[in-house]
């Protein structure tokens, strides 16, 4: 027979469970969230909020995320914009396919160790100024990093992808993100 005192005694045995899950050691985050921790970090850094603008800084820093990938974008003025993504793939084999993918027929170079892709594209409304479509792809591990920065004049405003992906990778390195999965 359930009595009084045994359904108080299961009472406090559930609480005490309960509460000793609630304090065990916390969930590990996801790499996603990890990306995306960096790329909140490295905004300041790569894509400064003027400071007459300090409080309006959603019109320079946007954030998204999906469910293979995070994005920070950075706009310094209209027209002016560098897209920073980071895909997490499941497996090496996965980021692996995905970066000889984006490959092609382009040669590989290398950053930090890293296979690295680099384009550049002169705008035609400005031809024989600089170069002002620029995108670096880089794999790292899992991850596979894309960085596009877009000028639609010929006065650059936004930040270099080198700029973007050196910033990147140092934060990268001292929070651990390119040693998930490993």
């Amino acid at each position: 027979m359930f009595t009084r005192k045994k359904f108080v005694w299961l009472f406090l045995l559930l609480c005490v469970c309960w509460g000793v899950a609630a304090c065990g050691p916390a969930k590990e985050p996801e790499p996603l969230e990890w990306g995306t921790a960096v790329l909140h970090q490295i905004a300041p850094r790569v894509c400064p909020v003027p400071d007459m603008y300090a409080d309006q800084a959603q019109f320079y820093h946007k954030f998204r995320s999906e469910a293979d990938y995070t994005l920070f974008e950075c706009t310094t003025a209209t027209g002016h914009i560098t897209y920073t993504t980071l895909n997490w793939y499941d497996s090496q084999t996965e980021a692996d396919a995905a970066f000889e993918l984006q490959r092609g027929d382009s040669q590989v170079a290398e950053f930090h160790g890293f296979p690295l892709l680099m384009w550049a594209a002169d705008d035609p409304s400005f031809p024989g100024s600089p170069k002002e479509n620029q995108s670096w792809v880089w794999q790292a591990g899992q991850w596979l990093i894309h960085i596009r920065s877009f000028n639609d004049t010929n006065l650059i405003s936004s930040p270099h992808p080198e700029s973007v992906a050196d910033v990147l990778y140092e934060l990268g390195q001292q929070r651990g993100l390119f040693a998930l999965g490993q």
